[in-house]
């Protein structure tokens, strides 16, 4: 034995030659029990004592390893001595039972303690899987009917349970089924359980997609569900600066949600964050664009700013321009730096041209604001002067 193996008395009641003997009149099962349930709960105080003596990652891994990969074999093993005797002694399949109760237990315990130790990438035991989809069914029809009455989030739950369904209804896979799979579906499946059993209130996003969130689960039915909602949303107004402060609010509420690191459902999609950060990014560029292009629809105050610009010309006249202030300060200063329009300086080309521009959003403009503020410019307003600029070139190009 290994020096830091403490599974030798799980070892000898697998192997004891009870079972091939088949001298189960021998064996007092409430005993066993006992012994079973004692010496398990003093395995999981000597494995954590001896990982906190250990100092180095390396040395805590391969013990945690170690132990892990036996109690698989022990599991494997327990499975076929219940393979064996099952039609014929039902004593033996009673001595067995609480063995593989207690190795299951042992196994979830360093899956749920030590994870970030195993080796999450190798095969799972095909004996394992079996147990595991087999436990996973017994719960979910439970799990999916409770949260049905407690959360109104039946095409969400839809997507999850379907999912969990077609993995534990498989027989044969067309590619092997990792720890790192299983490890997520029990956890998952755990997590659900806690959701199910009381009713939790959440703000802006509903527990399960909190979730979700949480456990970085980039399925792309949940990615497609989770923006389609979002954009239902915001359809509830037409105005655009509306759409981008709810935008602006649903994104900072996003990013402020908790997550579970080193985890996520398929390790060969996208990370959930990056898919869903991108698209709150895009979203907002899309509509604020929308703002500044000529063909978008412009605020009332916008519209009355106009007017009044036609119209009082007793006092100044003004220039109706879509870009923003920041924006046109950016195309002032290129033309400077150009040469394309010379002055004094550039302070006196702020000075001259600003008291005649107006934007949608404000009828009196500060040259000097406008002159600082061009050079500490976004990239949003960089991205929106080029394509307007562009648009001026194609516009040249047809006269």
């Amino acid at each position: 034995m290994e020096k830091n193996y403490h599974l030798e008395w799980l070892d000898s009641l697998v192997s004891t030659k009870i079972i091939s003997d088949d001298n189960y009149d021998l064996v007092d099962l409430d005993s066993i029990r006992s012994q079973i349930s004692e010496k398990k709960e003093d395995f999981k105080v000597v494995l954590y004592s001896e990982v906190f003596k250990l100092v180095s990652h390396e040395e805590i891994e391969i013990l945690v390893k170690q132990h892990y990969s036996l109690l698989i074999i022990l599991y494997d093993q327990s499975i076929n001595n219940i393979k064996k005797i099952k039609n014929r002694y039902q004593e033996g399949v009673n001595f067995i039972e609480p063995i593989v109760s207690c190795i299951i237990e042992l196994l979830s315990f360093i899956e749920t303690r030590f994870s970030s130790y195993l080796s999450l990438d190798e095969k799972v035991p095909d004996g394992y899987l079996f147990e595991t989809k087999r436990m996973l069914k017994r719960k979910l029809t439970k799990v999916k009917r409770e949260l049905y009455l407690l959360y109104q989030e039946n095409e969400l739950i839809e997507i999850i349970f379907k999912r969990l369904n077609r993995f534990v209804a498989s027989k044969h896979s067309f590619y092997p089924v990792s720890f790192r799979v299983i490890l997520y579906k029990k956890e998952l499946v755990r997590n659900l359980e806690d959701l199910s059993k009381s009713k939790r209130i959440s703000k802006t996003y509903s527990p399960i997609e909190e979730l979700l969130i949480y456990l970085n689960y980039n399925s792309k039915s949940f990615v497609n569900f989770f923006t389609e909602k979002l954009v239902q949303k915001i359809k509830t107004t037409n105005n655009f600066y509306d759409k981008i402060e709810h935008l602006l609010f649903y994104f900072k509420e996003y990013k402020q949600l908790h997550r579970k690191p080193d985890i996520i459902l398929n390790p060969y999609y996208e990370n959930m964050d990056t898919v869903l950060s991108n698209w709150f990014s895009q979203e907002i560029l899309f509509l604020e664009k929308k703002i500044n292009l000529p063909i978008s629809p412009l605020k009332e105050r916008a519209k009355r700013i106009y007017r009044e610009s036609e119209h009082d010309n007793e006092d100044k006249d003004k220039v109706l321009c879509i870009l923003s202030a920041d924006q046109m300060g950016l195309v002032l200063r290129a033309l400077d730096e150009l040469r394309i329009i010379k002055s004094r300086s550039m302070n006196m080309v702020f000075k001259t041209i600003v008291p005649f521009l107006s934007t949608p959003n404000k009828l009196d403009l500060s040259y000097d604001s406008m002159r600082s503020k061009s050079y500490n410019a976004e990239e949003r307003d960089k991205e929106i002067v080029i394509e307007s600029l562009q648009k001026v070139i194609e516009k040249i190009r047809q006269y």
